[in-house]
């Protein structure tokens, strides 16, 4: 998985997809712009940790979560960041560029990558096909950000699957969607 070469040794390792009837490029684009919160559910979940739920996903990376984009190409978006994700902001230190993230060796915090990937899959009688996946990893600096992310985890880890799993489900509907109008 792309994610792995970013982060050698995750502490954590989530991956969620599904199938979309379009273009790998077009998938990743219709992606990035989706709104974070499609739904009442997402949006509540979002607000409650103080995030801007009204931004399209690719903003809220950029703004709210203080991820540095590590690489964006037309099939693959790769964001990373260096924190202490279990305090409510992250305490994000305000990385400069992808060599900052790489570097990064802070004790009492985490790295921690979120890619957005489509795969091309064989065209269908409906037409192109991809996979789009959505992966995070994360990896503990010390064993004291292990201790503390993994309280953290523990409590967070299935809201964060169900949003990833409700992004997919919404991302789709809107590609698939936006595709049969055009």
């Amino acid at each position: 998985m792309p994610a792995a070469d970013w982060i050698e040794q995750p502490t954590v390792e989530t991956v969620h997809q599904c199938v979309v009837n379009e273009t790998a490029e077009e998938t990743l684009a219709g992606a990035l712009s989706a709104p974070i919160a499609m739904d009442p559910l997402t949006w509540s979940l979002l607000a409650a940790r103080g995030l801007d739920p009204r931004r399209s996903i690719e903003e809220f990376i950029r703004a709210d979560t203080g991820m540095l984009v590590l690489k964006r190409d037309p099939t693959e978006f790769v964001g990373g960041t260096a924190a202490k994700v279990w305090l409510p902001r992250g305490g994000n230190p305000k990385l400069q560029d992808p060599a900052g993230w790489t570097t990064w060796r802070e004790p009492g915090t985490v790295k921690a990558v979120g890619t957005l990937i489509t795969e091309p899959l064989p065209d269908s009688e409906l037409g192109p096909r991809c996979r789009l996946i959505t992966e995070t990893q994360v990896e503990a600096i010390d064993e004291s950000a292990q201790l503390r992310f993994n309280l953290y985890w523990t409590a967070i880890s299935p809201l964060s699957a169900l949003i990833r799993r409700r992004w997919l489900i919404a991302i789709k509907r809107r590609v698939e969607e936006r595709s049969a109008r055009c």
